[in-house]
């Protein structure tokens, strides 16, 4: 593998190594909310349709506040196995319900709007034979190279487990090359809760700034537990972490690394947090943007 950088510097973390190696028709492909759903361009968004139901979905009379979201999330995958993720994003995105099952969420669950309430686990797509997209509240990219699989994001404390496990599945002969974190808010860095850590001694980069947001992290824990509990009425038994695996490899302006024969181009930028990246690759015209993009309130 082979990088280079502007201002690029390195910091590492027990033995993990890094090894360096010596127009309107085009198609690109935009991974988003937290770096995952996945949209065509082609002069323009092309829009695929969501499967459509007739019958009226009384299952969800049994669901409240977030459950009823997940089922709906699931739901639509389920009824969309080739392009889950593509399917519940342009429900969400475009807000053009195309079942009872859509119509229930706009006009009933409009209290739950917000597309981060919209957490499907084991949602899973393939962007095409080497990408794979993962649905979580932050979501995860995987890239299948020559040298091993690029994880651009890996989950947050809950689902980072998780991630590994469906990585695992679609991925069972290949080895973790490099995690890119997007940013380091915790529901995308929490690679330290993966077995993948333990498994692998694959390479963390991230933009600079994400080191001393971690060591913030660690002093304001208790203040970040309390104020998340109310941001996101998350249950009693929540703690905020304090354990986070540092990156190896960090740059300030941007950074480009070659992995068998991809290319990633990641810049900095600076947007819901200060050490915000952006990863472009140029060869697939895919662009994995974290939470720069974020889906509107959803369903309404």
């Amino acid at each position: 593998m082979s990088r280079t950088s502007s201002h690029s510097h390195s910091h590492y973390r027990h033995h993990h190594h890094y090894h360096h190696a010596g127009d309107d028709d085009a198609t690109c492909s935009c991974a988003a909310f937290g770096s995952c759903v996945s949209f065509e361009y082609q002069g323009g968004i092309r829009r695929n349709n969501v499967v459509s139901a007739s019958a009226t979905e009384s299952p969800l009379s049994r669901y409240h506040g977030i459950d009823a979201w997940r089922y709906v999330c699931l739901e639509i995958a389920k009824r969309n196995p080739e392009r889950p993720l593509s399917a519940i994003s342009e429900v969400a995105w475009h807000s053009t319900p195309g079942s009872n099952l859509e119509k229930y969420a706009v006009e009933e669950k409009g209290k739950f709007r917000h597309a981060l309430r919209a957490i499907a686990p084991n949602v899973k797509e393939r962007v095409d034979d080497a990408v794979l997209s993962i649905l979580s509240f932050g979501n995860a990219n995987v890239i299948k190279t020559e040298e091993g699989l690029v994880m651009i994001d890996c989950g947050s404390m809950a689902s980072a487990e998780t991630i590994r496990s469906i990585v695992k599945d679609e991925f069972p002969d290949e080895r973790l090359h490099t995690v890119i974190y997007t940013h380091g808010h915790i529901d995308h860095c929490m690679l330290s809760f993966s077995s993948f850590e333990s498994e692998t001694s694959a390479t963390v980069v991230a933009h600079k700034n994400i080191i001393q947001r971690f060591n913030r992290y660690k002093k304001t824990a208790g203040y970040n537990t309390h104020i998340n509990k109310v941001q996101f009425r998350l249950p009693e038994f929540f703690n905020w972490p304090v354990e986070y695996r540092y990156p190896d490899v960090v740059f300030e302006d941007n950074l480009s690394l070659t992995i068998g024969s991809q290319v990633f181009e990641l810049f900095h930028f600076k947007g819901e947090t200060d050490d915000a990246t952006i990863v472009w690759m140029p060869n697939k015209k895919y662009v994995f943007m974290g939470d720069f993009f974020i889906w509107r309130y959803v369903f309404g």
